[in-house]
């Protein structure tokens, strides 16, 4: 009896060290993840406008980054009766330098910036130095937390929830959270969106559009509904909801399906990602974990996707999503 409870006790504490091991060698660690997040990779989009999500889901609001020649300004401004009681901002050049716990996800009482809003606001914008030895073109990563509250319209609160700032998941951690990647300017030479393709060329035309939380569409998030045949169906790119800055031509060739994307009236693509699947889409999009990226340094102003064609894809529709980041060259007055 002694030597069998000795032999349970031995494979329990085998167990043990297994698990332990298991979850030391699986659990994210910040330092592993700094060589891919390092800016000035020329991996990494440029933009100035992000969504704000609350509880991961849900469209609050968004963010609006610019920057001057000293300073990095990262601006709130919130929709639909959500407001925010705190918020919290952290701008460094690697995501290893976020301020995180023992299990990857932020601390943000440790974020350079933390400010408590008595009353709640719907737009707020944080002053921040540029990192030392910064400059036109270099890229920060800018962590945007806020804890907000959804308001009826005699402005009890109904609702609590986290926001973040941004599309990209965060890569440590065991809750959810996003960032933004921005790209410092050189004083307004540039516009930056963000593009999708949409049906119809039309600066009102939401045909698609990704259901959010609830069923809900969002307001702009668009998509395309296809057949793909040999001849090459045309498509439309729109940047910051309005303004039209290319056109996309899908088509079936071969073993691929085509998606070709030419940009126009100067505007100039800096990265794009591509999802195609049999359902429409919804939930919060993360189009850096699109199946089908591409970043661009320079800029370009011509992509072409060959995607392998999918048997289950015979004779049926496709729900093509692509994304994009975008610029256009602004002329002084």
């Amino acid at each position: 009896m002694k030597l069998i409870k000795l032999m349970l006790l031995l494979l329990v504490l085998a167990l043990v060290l297994v698990g332990c091991q298991t979850k030391e060698l699986t659990a994210p660690k910040p330092g592993d993840q700094a060589k891919s997040y390092m800016i000035g990779d020329g991996e990494r989009p440029r933009n100035a406008q992000y969504n704000i999500w609350a509880g991961q889901t849900t469209l609050a609001g968004y963010m609006n980054i610019s920057n001057d020649a000293n300073f990095i300004y990262v601006n709130y401004q919130f929709i639909n009766g959500w407001k925010a009681t705190t918020t919290h901002v952290h701008v460094c050049t690697n995501i290893a330098d976020v301020p995180v716990n023992s299990a990857g996800n932020p601390i943000l009482g440790d974020f350079a910036y933390v400010v408590d809003h008595l009353p709640p606001t719907t737009n707020y914008t944080e002053v921040v130095p540029i990192p030392t030895g910064l400059t036109t073109g270099d890229m920060v990563i800018i962590v945007s937390h806020c804890a907000i509250i959804l308001e009826d319209g005699e402005g009890n609160i109904i609702q609590n929830e986290t926001g973040f700032g941004g599309e990209e998941p965060g890569p440590t951690g065991n809750r959810w959270w996003f960032y933004m990647w921005y790209t410092l300017n050189g004083g307004g030479d540039y516009m930056y969106e963000t593009a999708m393709v949409r049906m119809y060329d039309s600066d009102t035309d939401f045909t698609h559009r990704w259901l959010m939380k609830n069923n809900r569409p969002h307001p702009w998030f668009s998509y395309v509904k296809t057949y793909p045949g040999m001849d090459p169906q045309t498509f439309y790119f729109y940047a910051g909801q309005k303004y039209k800055c290319g056109e996309v031509e899908i088509w079936h060739e071969g073993d691929f399906l085509k998606v070709d994307l030419t940009m126009v009236n100067d505007w100039s693509l800096l990265a794009s990602h591509l999802k195609i699947q049999l359902v429409g889409f919804q939930g919060a999009p993360a189009f850096g974990l699109f199946p089908y990226s591409s970043y661009h340094e320079p800029p370009t102003n011509q992509l072409l996707y060959s995607v392998p064609w999918n048997t289950d894809w015979d004779g049926m529709q496709l729900n093509i999503s692509l994304h994009g980041d975008v610029r256009h060259i602004v002329i002084p007055e």
